[in-house]
């Protein structure tokens, strides 16, 4: 109940773009004593996958982190683009230390969003075991798996951000690709109601979009 409390605590603070806030909300979930509430030093899944059982929530845990990362890392590639006008070679140096900061936040975020990614893709491997026993069928097996394949095209989706703003360009487009496959595929499931049939056409939609641009 304490991770879940504090993932949603989280979430609102995210939301509210404090995102030390947000940090410090995450980190109490899995650490006891003070944590440096930086994105970029979040800790991976080898420093607290003990400490409850369920993936499905590590999962949760993996992808808030690798989002927080993700935004720091979209923060200094912000900070690039709306860089005051100063002398040629101080730009220079503060190009090169926001892109590294850029880089370093974006190759976190990518391997927190990896771990996730691999935990989703346990839960439902063990949903798809359920359905070959007779003991759990009907439609709450149904809807969980479609529950925990939004979770993963979600985490998929924003790998391929953090894989662009890592210089990984190829690997973002496969992301990306997988992204707008899984969409596709979630659209036509027979659990998905009509909202979230809508809310995966616009997500196609978007990254369509997004991949012309990035291929022009």
């Amino acid at each position: 109940m304490n991770v879940l409390f504090r993932q949603l605590l989280g979430d609102i603070r995210a939301h509210q773009g404090d995102n030390v806030g947000a940090c410090e909300a995450l980190l109490r979930a899995v650490t006891t004593g003070p944590g440096l509430a930086d994105p970029k030093r979040l800790p991976l899944m080898i420093g607290w996958a003990g400490l409850f059982d369920c993936g499905y929530c590590k999962a949760q845990q993996s992808v808030r982190f690798g989002r927080l990362a993700l935004l720091s890392a979209k923060g200094s590639a912000s900070a690039i683009e709306h860089m005051e006008e100063t002398t040629p070679e101080l730009r220079k140096i503060r190009i090169a230390k926001f892109k590294e900061t850029q880089i370093e936040a974006a190759a976190k975020a990518r391997r927190h969003l990896l771990e996730a990614r691999g935990l989703y893709d346990s839960e439902m491997a063990q949903v798809d075991g359920l359905f070959e026993s007779t003991s759990c069928t009907g439609p709450e097996a149904d809807e969980w798996r479609l529950v925990l394949s939004c979770a993963r095209l979600g985490t998929v989706d924003l790998l391929g951000e953090a894989l662009l703003l890592e210089g990984r360009h190829a690997d973002a487009k496969s992301s990306f690709d997988e992204a707008i496959r899984d969409a596709a595929r979630l659209q036509n499931d027979p659990c998905s109601t009509p909202h979230l049939q809508r809310l995966l056409a616009r997500k196609r939609e978007v990254r369509q979009a997004n991949n012309v641009q990035q291929a022009t």
